[in-house]
């Protein structure tokens, strides 16, 4: 009996020992893009946000668009890499949208998007949502 406690005594010391490591695995649907040239170039179809809110480091939007039923959408929420200089830090951020179905029916979706490749030094940043033309405190 010894010889199988000090046999697993060991591995248990190490396992013990270990600290957990960040995962980086997101409860959102997407992650966010912090990119100059994806903030200027990616598509920029029509849509309309409806209703936004951050949720620790989630941000969900509500929004909508014309389309046969929104399955080929390509969706992408992208952060400019310029940050405002101000108590928070402020950020430009727009939810880009590839949509080319020509249908005139309406459809509203929501979507979250994980925000953490956003952040800036300090705790907390105003995030600029251009085509909802709205801003959003995101505190981390």
């Amino acid at each position: 009996m010894k010889s199988i406690i000090l046999f697993f005594l060991p591995v248990f010391l190490h396992l013990a020992g270990c600290e957990k490591e960040d995962l980086t695995i997101s409860e959102c649907d997407q992650i966010a893009i912090l990119s100059e040239e994806e903030f200027k170039n990616a598509p920029a179809d029509h849509l309309t946000i409806l209703a936004s809110e951050i949720d620790e480091d989630c941000l969900w939007i509500k929004f909508g668009s014309s389309g046969c039923s929104g399955e080929t959408w390509e969706l992408k929420l992208v952060g400019s890499e310029k940050e405002y200089l101000s108590i928070p830090p402020q950020r430009d951020v727009r939810l880009s949208l590839k949509n080319e179905e020509m249908c005139e029916a309406y459809f509203v979706k929501e979507m979250t998007f994980d925000l953490k490749t956003l952040r800036s030094s300090g705790e907390k940043m105003i995030l600029n949502l251009l085509n909802a033309d709205t801003s959003l405190l995101y505190e981390f």
